[in-house]
């Protein structure tokens, strides 16, 4: 099967996932694989099929491989947190800067929590602390 007809073939199951029309075996199928689990009570089947799958989903996150998995992932999420953590607390002193010169308009807000690139808030850090008003800030932007 091609890529382009793989991601379509995920694209469908992952909007169909919770969907309750169909065969009660697909829906269960469906179901199970959204939460991988037997106990879900959405899991109206539970036939053959479905009782193998769940037997190797069982052994596969019993191995080692699967904790290197799962750490991973848990890395990742660490890392996306620190960065959008990062990009929140120069965002916030950004706006503590300007705030010295009056209120910073909901807009000006926005853009500056919006904004993702580091290097960006951090040029706009500087612009905030050597400008000496709002309006010389956006100028400056």
């Amino acid at each position: 099967m091609e890529s382009s007809q793989q991601l379509g073939l995920l694209f469908f199951i992952s909007l169909n996932m919770s969907s309750k029309n169909g065969s009660q075996e697909l829906v269960s199928l469906l179901q199970y694989m959204k939460h991988t689990t037997l106990e879900n009570p959405e899991v109206i089947v539970k036939d053959g099929r479905i009782l193998e799958l769940d037997q190797i989903v069982s052994e596969v996150k019993e191995t080692e491989e699967w904790e290197a998995v799962q750490m991973n992932l848990l890395e990742i999420g660490i890392e996306k947190g620190r960065e959008e953590g990062k990009t929140e607390g120069i965002a916030e002193t950004v706006i503590s800067f300007l705030e010295d010169y009056g209120e910073v308009p909901g807009k000006v807000q926005e853009t500056i929590f919006a904004e993702q690139d580091i290097g960006t808030l951090k040029k706009w850090s500087k612009l905030a602390a050597r400008a000496s008003s709002v309006e010389e800030f956006l100028a400056s932007m």
